[in-house]
């Protein structure tokens, strides 16, 4: 049995898919009394240290893991990059491991947003990459899309895993099915279908997705949660999904983050924020079930040259060599059924205001060309909702 440690724990997404596979959990790290109260209820009497900028030691285990803060290398983010406030907190995990001399885990498991592969030329993963192979490890990763897990939501994340013990490129691209599978075309609208997108955008389109919703957001700068919507193509109708729905897209029991709401002290706001920034569990669940199964890397790799640009999609590498893998998001055929058919609570209509300000947004983008479908339907979903 594998014991693991989780810094930057969140909501316990990453040990919750790893202890599916056996692992058990030693400790985690985490500053949001919220997140605590959730770690508290479903990890019970397992040790919560609470500040990783002050912390001075960890507990020895078999695997480390860190969904470090996205908040400076996402799209939707500051896009201040690896150095910023939040995201470079990442730094306190390396410090950790470098007076872990004797002890250091024998794998680490890391997890962002895709764009960290392309902002400031992929400045974040040359980071990354430097530091890890300074503490001795050789690593690998992927890009994941959470629809090929099975759930309905299009969340594009990078899967990095470093290891003292094996080279995670014989777990990491074991399984791909070779191509996109999803139609996420914002033009191409099928009858009867329901499409999720960020009600909230409109200028630049993010997040269109087909029989599923975006990736789910922590919420505004001001604290705000913005669940995305959902459309439904034949009956004009736009909603968005419950919380109960979020946590069950992101792999997570119903009420997972419940807790919260019990003592009065944090509201259903507080829940979105940290459904949004959790680890999805399918990806832990399937990558802790990668690296118990290694087998020899059948895909073809190639001398990887940057020339400046963004990082591909999956690569691997150990000693300042990097290589290219071909390896797709996509590692399963995708769950095809509708979407309305997996949620657990109606839809909550959306408010005419929020229709309106986004049918607004969308009429004078020059970005996005919406269907004719879309904008008539939406039209006529403002004059069924108008005061």
């Amino acid at each position: 049995m594998l014991k693991v440690g989780g810094l930057f724990s969140g909501i316990g997404g990453f040990e919750l898919g790893l202890e599916r596979n056996g692992y058990e959990t030693s400790f985690f790290c985490e500053i949001l009394p919220e997140a605590k109260r959730v770690l508290n209820t479903h990890f019970e009497g397992i040790p919560i240290f609470d500040d990783i900028t002050v912390l001075k030691k960890i507990p020895e285990v078999d695997v480390l893991t860190a969904g470090f803060p996205c908040q400076d290398l996402s799209i939707a983010g500051t896009k201040t990059g690896i150095n910023g406030q939040n995201s470079s907190r990442v730094d306190h995990l390396f410090r950790l491991l470098k007076d872990q001399v004797n002890s250091k885990p024998k794998w680490l498991l890391i997890e962002n947003v895709a764009y960290m592969l392309s902002l400031d030329k992929g400045k974040a993963m040359w980071h990354l990459v430097k530091q890890i192979e300074g503490l001795g490890y050789r690593w690998a990763y992927r890009v994941l899309d959470a629809r090929s897990l099975g759930v309905k939501q299009r969340r594009l994340r990078v899967i990095f895993a470093a290891s003292r013990v094996a080279h995670p490129k014989h777990a990491l691209f074991n399984e791909d099915i070779g191509r996109n599978p999803f139609d996420d075309s914002v033009s191409r609208i099928e009858n009867d279908a329901n499409y999720g997108f960020y009600w909230t955008e409109g200028f630049r389109g993010i997040g269109w997705a087909k029989e599923a919703i975006p990736p789910i957001k922590g919420g505004s700068g001001l604290g705000i949660p913005s669940p995305p919507a959902v459309w439904n193509s034949s009956h004009d109708f736009f909603g968005t999904p419950s919380i109960q729905d979020a946590e069950i897209f992101q792999g997570f029991p119903a009420e997972w983050t419940a807790p919260i709401e019990e003592d009065g002290e944090f509201k259903q706001r507080h829940r979105w924020k940290l459904v949004g920034n959790a680890m999805c569990v399918p990806m832990s669940n399937w990558v802790g079930q990668a690296i118990r199964k290694p087998t020899e890397l059948s895909d073809t790799a190639t001398a990887w040259d940057s020339n400046g640009g963004a990082w591909p999609k999956a690569a691997f590498g150990e000693g300042g060599r990097i290589y290219q893998v071909g390896a797709t998001p996509w590692l399963f055929e995708p769950n095809c059924g509708s979407l309305s058919d997996s949620l657990l609570n109606p839809l909550k209509p959306l408010s005419h205001r929020a229709a309106a300000g986004f049918y607004n947004r969308a009429c004078r983008s020059q970005n996005v060309v919406y269907s004719k479908k879309f904008m008539m339907s939406i039209e006529k979903y403002m004059r069924m909702t108008s005061p």
